[in-house]
């Protein structure tokens, strides 16, 4: 995509990627991996929310949760 040499390990990285990306609600990977889907727009083509590990991705996927809980009651 940015004409950046790919590795064995980035190869690998682009599998499970290519394999979770459609039938995934949500997607974590590294912070490069999700510029490169977001500049492919692959995150709207299927519906995916890709998320790394930063704060702002973290603290939506805290929401993600609570709301999910409490769409669906308690976990007990």
């Amino acid at each position: 995509l940015k004409k950046r040499t790919e590795t064995a390990s980035d190869h690998i990285d682009l599998l499970r990627v290519s394999t979770a990306l459609q039938p995934c609600d949500i997607l974590f990977t590294d912070k490069a991996r999700k510029s490169d889907l977001k500049d492919l727009r692959f995150d709207i083509k299927y519906g995916t929310k890709v998320l790394s590990g930063t704060n702002e991705d973290i603290e939506f996927f805290e929401k993600f949760l609570l709301n999910l809980i409490e769409a669906n009651g308690s976990c007990n």
